[in-house]
């Protein structure tokens, strides 16, 4: 018997993991879930938050997402399948990674019998849509092309950028569906893993991304990161005064900031995607914080740190 399989993807904080979080609150004790999580740093920072909602989460973090497609990735969802604990898998790639190696990995000949991949979500940031296209072309095209589904993330903050993120999607992927209200309002779960809206990826197995190891990942070199520890609590209004001079120094080399990090009261949640820095109370507990660009001033980062 196969098991349905679910990706959900996006690029560097288009809001995969709120989304997702959405779709299992909408769904919850319906089906026993599993959580393939592919992050991109030491922490995974998005793993934390799922795991706080009582999910089965496997972690991968670190390393290239084809070297972790080949490798781990694999391992995990076979093991998923002997332990037959799960009725369904949502896999949520590293937001650098390319939705056509996710899909090359699941349909290699050791899981196309069996594993059904039903359905490939792609959140498009309304936001940076345009911004992301012409920076990072490569790796948004790959991920909205390569998608049944699109959901439009941050239209409530920017409805007037709706329209003009639709017809970016459509220049890539004119079949697809695209859904642009908020969340909340829609029916996640019919439209993500209901029989009609299932879309069923069958066909021969198609060859998996391969990696030599000495030499450059074409599709992870534009993009370093940097992982910083908190050594004891430090007030909320301290972490964003570093944060934000880490932001101002990197300027458009920095395109996600996210972790969790301890105050005297409790944990903040931190959030940053090119836009304003959030931070706000956070019931799972962390201590660390990633930031990702395609350069980083690492040392200079790890010196405004120090200086907290």
């Amino acid at each position: 018997m196969q098991i349905p399989v679910y990706i959900i993807s996006g690029f560097l904080g288009a809001g995969k993991t709120t989304c997702i979080r959405h779709l299992l609150a909408q769904t919850a004790g319906k089906a026993r879930v599993m959580i393939i999580e592919n992050d991109f740093g030491e922490v995974s920072f998005d793993a934390q938050v799922l795991q706080s909602a009582g999910v089965q989460v496997q972690e991968l973090t670190s390393g290239c997402i084809c070297c972790t497609l080949a490798g781990d990735f694999k391992q995990s969802l076979q093991a998923a399948l002997r332990g037959r604990d799960v009725d369904l898998i949502l896999i949520e790639p590293s937001g650098v990674g390319k939705l056509s190696d996710i899909i090359a990995a699941c349909q290699s000949a050791e899981l196309a019998d069996k594993l059904s991949l039903r359905q490939c979500v792609t959140v498009v940031d309304v936001q940076r849509c345009a911004l992301y296209l012409r920076n990072f072309g490569e790796f948004y095209k790959d991920q909205i092309s390569h998608s049944q589904v699109v959901f439009l993330s941050h239209v409530d903050e920017n409805p007037q950028a709706v329209a003009a993120a639709e017809a970016a999607v459509r220049t890539y992927n004119p079949t697809c569906r695209i859904y642009a209200e908020p969340w909340e309002k829609l029916p996640l779960g019919d439209l993500v893993f209901s029989a009609s809206a299932g879309i069923e990826l069958s066909g021969s197995p198609v060859q998996e991304p391969s990696c030599d190891q000495d030499r450059a990942h074409d599709h992870a070199a534009p993009f370093v990161t940097c992982t910083l520890y908190a050594k004891e609590p430090r007030s909320a209004a301290a972490w964003q005064q570093v944060i934000r001079a880490g932001i101002s120094l990197e300027g458009a080399a920095l395109v996600r900031v996210k972790g969790i990090l301890p105050t005297p009261s409790g944990y903040i949640q931190v959030q940053y995607n090119g836009g304003a820095l959030t931070c706000a109370d956070s019931t799972v507990p962390g201590r660390s914080l990633t930031c990702i660009g395609t350069s980083l001033q690492e040392k200079r980062w790890r010196a405004l740190w120090e200086e907290v």
